[in-house]
């Protein structure tokens, strides 16, 4: 399993690349990892103990888990768990195609959910959306990958947590790219400032994202910020990513705090940056949606800080009208 140069396991970003290489269509993997002594079975069972309390989470879906063990030199070992919250399957999806070929979107829901909806973002334009039929117990749609590079697939339902992405893939028109998405810059980076606080930070590369773009900037408004710290704080408590902890979803704590709004958005992220918050917004296909969404003239963003090297962030966006 590789580890940070601190010792630490790596962060969730890395972790989902690897999965998407691989195949695999689950967001926010878990990451658990932990030194074994050679030969101490009081050890061993301490271990296990912190293992099984970490294991246990609240799930909106089915729970799965790849365990593996590796074999040091003197005896000792490293145990790496990864878990991740299986709230659909998705059908097979070729990860290398020609361009200009048409590819099926198949997936079964393991959730109860109120409507499913799915993205293609490509390597130019914004994000498209794939009109699902229900066939059966699947979901289908069909797309096709017109321009050559990378294709981002994104399922979203709109059950427990408000509407979230629960499934992705990648398919490469052409080769593949050799390096991982987080490492690319996004538009609007070009706005961060060390001497920016995390909040102010994202609104300048949001705004200079939109600026980019050919759209107006977002006004921030002290209303809608005062909203999103407190979603970014209960999110942090619960550590996870969701659009209702309890207080109800977007639209209505929006409502609640008497704030004039046509339509609501909301974007939900965890990572150690705001340079990594903003970049994976960016390359989420549902959150770009948000981010450029011509008809928003308000934003109000709040983090929240878990320690000092993850932070939760919630980025509230209306149209006043």
């Amino acid at each position: 399993m590789r580890r940070d140069r601190d010792g630490a396991p790596p962060d969730p970003e890395w972790t989902t690349y690897q999965l998407r290489r691989r195949g695999a269509p689950y967001l926010a993997p878990r990451v658990w990892s932990a030194e074994l002594p050679a030969s101490s079975d009081v050890q061993r069972d301490e271990v296990a103990q912190r293992l099984e309390a970490w294991a246990r989470r609240r799930s909106r879906g089915i729970l799965r888990c790849g365990v593996a063990e590796v074999a040091r030199e003197d005896a000792t070992s490293v145990l790496a768990v990864v878990q991740v919250d299986v709230q659909g399957e998705l059908g097979a999806l070729p990860t290398q195609v020609a361009p200009g070929q048409w590819l099926e979107v198949r997936t079964k829901l393991l959730v109860a959910a109120t409507d499913v909806a799915a993205l293609v973002l490509g390597p130019q334009g914004p994000p498209r959306p794939v009109a699902l039929n229900l066939q059966g117990d699947e979901w289908r749609g069909r797309f096709t990958v017109d321009q050559p590079g990378t294709w981002q697939v994104q399922l979203l339902a709109n059950g427990e947590g408000g509407a979230l992405p629960i499934l992705e893939a990648y398919v490469h028109a052409g080769a593949a790219p050799r390096v991982a998405p987080w490492t690319l810059a996004a538009p609007g980076e070009a706005a961060h400032r060390a001497d920016l606080s995390p909040e102010d930070a994202l609104l300048a590369m949001l705004n200079e994202a939109r600026r980019l773009a050919g759209l107006s900037p977002l006004l921030p408004s002290d209303a809608l910020a005062a909203l999103a710290r407190s979603h970014a704080a209960a999110l942090r408590a619960r550590r996870e990513i969701t659009h209702d902890t309890g207080s109800g979803n977007p639209t209505r704590r929006v409502e609640e705090a008497g704030i004039p709004a046509r339509q609501v958005g909301e974007n939900v992220a965890r990572a150690p940056s705001a340079l990594r918050v903003h970049r994976a917004l960016w390359a989420s296909p549902s959150h770009r949606a948000n981010l450029l969404f011509p008809h928003f003239d308000r934003v109000g963003i709040g983090v929240s800080w878990e320690g000092e090297a993850m932070m939760y962030v919630s980025i509230l966006f209306v149209d006043e009208g």
